[in-house]
């Protein structure tokens, strides 16, 4: 009987204390849950106030007002306008009249002509000019090959004198070349013309500083003489018209005319 009653008694405490371990759990429970709510609501607010402080101060970081101007960009340079090297005058063409003893002997001259196609253009006035002439002119003919014309015309004895060379137009050849058609003809004077498309070969200034070095080498500057002379040639401003052929040819004979003058002055009358 005794342990029957202490038995029920057990059985009491027991779940007394089932329960009151149920209610501490919950008492547990329900206290956990509220600290991390006020957490959850404590960093709620911190996140919110710290937007709140970004966007209160993004304008002064990010806004445009704030970005620096870039600095303008310096105006252009402008380049310097091409220069267009002045041609030297020429001096006035000089033709002696048909009576007088210079033109007599000018005209008599065994001129010998060695050029390209713009002395080609030209032979029949040249020929006028000079009845005893020789002129031999090619198409694109160059520099160097004069050098096979004046050695045949010394070979065969028929290398007048002077020499009359139209080349330079169709390639650029260096000094060197020049000068070895001067040594070629053994002490003859030799009349050199310069190009009127020295603006693609750049020849021109290369024979007139030459013709003050080398005594026998005289420069006829057809490029000054025919300047502001349209009419004297074609579309491409190198190939001789009519006038420009007639024109040519009167520019060698005065020349010829005016060096004989200063070298024989007793052809003067």
């Amino acid at each position: 009987m005794k342990f029957s009653i202490r038995r029920k008694n057990y059985s009491k405490f027991l779940l007394w204390m089932l329960g009151i371990s149920i209610v501490l759990i919950l008492v547990t429970i329900c206290i956990k849950n509220s600290v991390n709510k006020d957490n959850k609501s404590k960093l709620t607010n911190s996140f919110d106030n710290k937007v709140l402080i970004i966007e209160k101060h993004a304008p002064e970081i990010t806004g445009p007002e704030n970005i620096p101007e870039p600095e303008p960009e310096p105006e252009p340079v402008p380049e310097p306008e091409p220069v267009t090297p002045q041609i030297p005058p020429a001096p006035v063409p000089v033709i002696p009249d048909e009576n007088t003893d210079i033109a007599t002997y000018v005209k008599s001259l065994r001129v010998i002509g060695i050029g390209d196609s713009i002395m080609l253009g030209a032979v029949g006035s040249l020929q006028t000019v000079f009845p005893n002439g020789y002129f031999d002119a090619a198409v694109s003919r160059q520099i160097i090959h004069s050098y096979d014309i004046i050695n045949y015309l010394k070979s065969t004895g028929q290398l007048g004198d002077p020499i009359i060379i139209n080349l330079g137009a169709n390639s650029y050849y260096n000094d060197d070349y020049k000068k070895a058609v001067v040594d070629l003809v053994d002490g003859r004077d030799v009349f050199w013309l310069t190009v009127t498309d020295d603006y693609k070969v750049n020849i021109n200034a290369s024979l007139r500083n030459l013709g003050e070095q080398i005594p026998n080498l005289h420069i006829i500057d057809w490029e000054a003489i025919s300047s502001g002379h349209p009419e004297y040639f074609g579309a491409d401003g190198l190939h001789l018209t009519g006038a420009g052929q007639i024109a040519y040819a009167n520019a060698i004979y005065s020349a010829l005319c005016n060096f004989y003058l200063q070298k024989y002055p007793e052809l003067n009358d």
